[in-house]
C-alpha cells in the first residue's frame, strides 16, 4: 500500500448544532410521562366534579315538605267544623238553582206514614216535583201520589193521582165516609189526575182582595238581590262567625251519595242564636226587606226576643246529622231523628246545588176558582131542603 496515496476521509462530518427549544417557547409542549398508579400521590390525581343531584333532591324535598305542610294547615282551617258548616249553609241559601229528594217516616198508632218528595228548581225560579204519601201497618193502607209546579209568574199547579181509590179505602174505615164519598162523587172525578192552577190573582180573589201584593213582590226582589250580592252575603257570614249558633261535633269522614264528605252532628245553641238574630237588624238584607213592609220589623224582632225564654243549651233530644263535601263545602245530606215514646220520626234531605235542572210547567185542566165553585155547589146540595109533599 502506498502510504502517499490519498486515503478516504473517515472523519464524520460536523453536525450543525441547533439550539434546544425552551419550554417557554411558543408551540412547545412539555413531555408527558406515563402515569404509574403505584407511584402517584393522592394530591396529584385528577380532580373529579362533585355531583349536583343531591342538592337538587334536597331542595325538591324541602319544597314538597313546605307544600304538604301548607296543604295540611289549609285543610285543617278549611275543614274546621264551624267553617265547613257555616260555608255550606251559606251556599244552600244563595244557590241560584237546585234539586233534591226528601223522605219522612212518621209513626201513627199501629201504622207508619211514609212521605217522599222530590223537586227541581232552575235559574228562572221555575219549580217542578213529585210527592207521595203511603201508609203501612195494621191500620188502613193508602198510597196517595201527586205532582206540583210553579212558573215564573208564581202560579202554582197541583195534581193528585189515584184520589178515588184512596178515598174509597178511607171510607171503608170510617162509617161516615160513604156519605161524603157519594156527595162529592163528581168532584172527585173532576180533581183526580187533573192539574189545578192557583194564580196570584186567584189567591187575591179567594182572600177577598184585588190589589196587587206589592210587599211580597218587593221582598222577593230583595232576596234575589241578596243571592247575587257578595257583600251582603259576607255580612251574614261574618255575623255567623261572631255568633255561631250551631254547635258542631265532627264524627269522621265517609262517602255519601258518591261524595267524600265530613260527617257532623249539629245542636242549636239558643244563647248564640239570640245574639245572631239580634245582629241581623244591622244587615243590609234585613234593612232592605224592612223597607218593603209597613210594620217595623226591627221593633217586632226586639219584642219577640224579649218574650222568649232562652237557655244556654237546647234540651231537645232530637239529633241532626249533616254531611258536607270535604272540598266543595256543599251540603250532601241532612238527617233529623226524633224519638218519642219509643217511636222514631226520621227526616232525610239530599240536595244538589246550582245544577240548573230541566223544569216542565204543565197546562192547567181547571183553576182553583172553578174548583171552588164546584165545591160550593156540592156543599149547598148537602143542606138543600127536601120538597114537602102536597097536603
Amino acid at each position: 500500500m502506498n502510504p502517499n496515496a490519498q486515503q478516504p476521509n473517515t472523519q464524520p462530518e460536523p453536525v450543525e448544532e441547533k439550539p434546544v427549544p425552551s419550554l417557554d417557547s411558543p408551540g412547545v409542549q412539555p413531555p408527558v410521562a406515563p402515569l404509574d398508579a403505584t407511584n402517584v400521590y393522592p394530591d396529584t390525581l385528577p380532580v373529579q366534579k362533585k355531583s349536583k343531584k343531591k342538592p337538587i333532591l334536597i331542595v325538591i324535598s324541602a319544597v314538597v315538605a313546605v307544600l304538604v305542610a301548607s296543604g295540611v294547615a289549609f285543610g285543617l282551617w278549611y275543614n274546621n267544623p264551624q267553617n265547613a258548616v257555616g260555608d255550606s249553609l251559606m251556599k244552600l241559601a244563595t244557590a241560584t238553582s237546585s234539586e233534591g229528594t226528601a223522605t219522612l217516616v212518621i209513626p201513627a198508632g199501629d201504622s207508619t206514614n211514609n212521605v217522599a218528595f222530590s223537586y227541581a228548581q232552575n235559574e228562572s225560579n221555575e219549580i217542578s216535583g213529585t210527592m207521595s204519601l203511603a201508609s203501612t201497618g195494621s191500620g188502613p193502607t193508602y198510597d196517595v201520589k201527586g205532582a206540583f209546579a210553579v212558573d215564573k209568574d208564581q202560579t202554582a199547579y197541583i195534581k193528585l193521582e189515584n184520589l178515588r181509590k184512596n178515598i174509597e179505602t178511607l171510607a171503608e174505615a170510617e162509617p161516615e165516609g160513604a156519605m161524603y164519598l157519594s156527595l162529592f162523587d163528581g168532584i172527585i172525578d173532576s180533581v183526580d189526575n187533573k192539574w189545578i192552577s192557583i194564580s196570584q190573582t186567584d189567591l187575591q180573589k179567594l182572600n177577598g182582595t184585588q190589589s196587587e201584593d206589592k210587599e211580597l213582590s218587593c221582598i222577593e226582589d230583595k232576596f234575589v238581590a241578596f243571592q247575587t250580592d257578595k257583600s251582603q252575603q259576607n255580612e251574614v257570614r261574618d255575623l255567623y262567625t261572631k255568633h255561631p249558633f250551631i254547635d258542631v261535633t265532627q264524627l269522621g269522614t265517609e262517602t255519601v251519595e258518591g261524595v267524600y264528605s265530613n260527617h257532623y252532628q249539629l245542636k242549636a245553641n239558643e244563647t248564640k242564636a239570640k245574639e245572631f238574630v239580634t245582629g241581623t237588624k244591622n244587615l243590609t238584607v234585613f234593612k232592605n226587606i224592612d223597607g218593603c213592609v209597613k210594620q217595623d220589623l226591627a221593633k217586632e224582632l226586639d219584642r219577640s226576643l224579649s218574650e222568649e225564654q232562652v237557655t244556654s243549651e237546647s234540651k231537645s233530644t232530637d239529633t241532626v246529622d249533616y254531611w258536607v263535601g270535604v272540598w266543595s263545602h256543599e251540603p250532601v245530606k241532612f238527617a233529623v231523628k226524633s224519638v218519642e215514646s219509643n217511636k222514631t220520626t226520621l227526616l232525610e234531605f239530599k240536595p244538589k246545588l246550582n245544577t240548573n235542572p230541566a223544569v216542565t210547567i204543565p197546562k192547567a185542566d181547571k183553576t182553583i176558582i172553578e174548583l171552588q165553585e164546584e165545591l160550593t155547589a156540592s156543599y149547598d146540595g148537602l143542606f138543600e131542603p127536601e120538597p114537602l109533599d102536597d097536603l
